[in-house]
């Protein structure tokens, strides 16, 4: 799975003919926006290394990667994945979090000059990495954009083949578009439906951390991200770029 997001990545690569409008990165969030690349726009979203602790096992997050290309107007394929490298460890490494999904614009609003409430909807499935498990997710999005802030609220579903029901809802705050450096911030609440007891399968996470706009074409990010899962603390760095460009 490693080599295929890798290829991807390579071959979008070799087509860049120009580069797009602002890239609005959506790192370093475990949300997203109600937003979509233009037609044969690819947005390349790279953790080249992070850091994770989940209880006492300590972790190398490297690489990082979601791969988005516009396929159609108001329409976004989108593949991610991250490697995780246990540290001081025998264990093997281990692919998480894979998925390919489509989202697709339903309302355009404020978040792309309009006004009112931007929508989409993500439709897509999760394939087996490590869990060695697929899966069906579905996730609506709104987002607005004011002078002072932008918000983006995630509402998400997830079904695994092991009969495991999780539902997710995310806030995303970030600071105008229009500065240089913009702080940012996420609140996140998930739930396990497939783990008995209702404070089993919990979890609850924040994060803070910056957007620095280089160009009209790179965005760096860097952020923390503190968790309770399960009762288990969790403890995240992340630090990337995106990167934007046209293909033909």
């Amino acid at each position: 799975m490693t080599s295929k997001v890798t290829n991807c990545i390579i071959a979008g690569a070799c087509f860049v003919l120009s580069w797009s409008s602002r890239a609005l990165a959506y790192r370093p969030f475990d949300g997203t926006d109600a937003n979509v690349a233009n037609p044969h726009e690819v947005e390349l979203e790279v953790g080249p290394v992070g850091y994770e602790r989940q209880g006492s096992t300590q972790y190398l997050v490297a690489p990082a990667l979601v791969f988005n290309y516009g396929v159609h107007q108001g329409f976004e394929a989108v593949l991610e994945g991250r490697q995780h490298w246990p540290i001081h460890s025998s264990q093997p490494s281990e692919l998480e979090d894979v998925s390919l999904s489509l989202k697709s614009m339903l309302r355009s609003g404020s978040l792309q000059g309009g006004r009112g409430t931007s929508v989409a909807l993500e439709t897509g499935v999760l394939l087996p990495g490590s869990e060695r498990r697929f899966g069906v997710h579905v996730a609506s999005i709104f987002s607005w954009q004011w002078p002072a802030l932008v918000l983006h609220l995630n509402l998400g579903n997830d079904l695994l083949t092991s009969v495991h029901y999780t539902a997710n809802s995310s806030a995303i705050i970030e600071g105008p578009f229009g500065w240089p450096v913009r702080p940012v911030g996420e609140l996140l609440f998930a739930r396990d439906f497939g783990e008995g007891a209702l404070t089993h399968g919990l979890t609850r996470s924040a994060l803070v951390g910056a957007i620095a706009t280089w160009s009209e074409a790179w965005v760096f990010d860097v952020a923390y991200r503190h968790a309770i899962a399960d009762g288990r603390g969790e403890d995240e760095v992340r630090v990337g770029f995106t990167w934007s460009f046209a293909v033909r």
